[in-house]
């Protein structure tokens, strides 16, 4: 779907737990784009707060983009080898990573649309060119 209606100005953000999956299909598939892999920041960030600072790091590097394609995985929330439901903060909430992420993204972009497969989601969000706003 992205490398149909992927325009020019575009971004592609892979949030870091789909990577694994992007990186399989990337081999597969000839894209027309070269996507921005998201870090995971969450062992090295205390709280959520402290993580969302971190992930505007990531934003940072779409902000001069017209349109951010984010792809995210829905169903397999932490790495291959990760300590179950840890760290506890980013699991207290089953909600919370993707609610986070979409939350996040709407400091810089509005919300255009979204798709759904069994296992990964992919927002599309037009940027506003707007600094990214950390919360206090």
């Amino acid at each position: 779907m992205i490398n149909k209606e992927f325009r020019a100005g575009d971004a592609v953000y892979v949030y870091w737990n789909e990577l694994p999956g992007f990186k399989v299909y990337s081999i597969l598939k000839k894209y027309k784009f070269n996507a921005i892999e998201g870090r995971d920041f969450r062992w090295n960030s205390k709280n959520l707060a402290e993580y969302n600072a971190k992930l505007g790091s990531d934003f940072k590097k779409i902000k001069n983009n017209k349109r951010v394609w984010v792809i995210f995985n829905n169903k397999f929330l932490s790495n291959v080898g990760d300590p179950i439901s840890m760290p506890k903060w980013y699991y207290e909430n089953r909600n919370l990573p993707a609610a986070n992420l979409k939350t996040e993204l709407s400091k810089i972009g509005k919300f255009i649309k979204t798709s759904h497969t069994a296992d990964v989601s992919v927002y599309l969000y037009q940027i506003t060119n707007q600094p990214y706003k950390i919360n206090p």
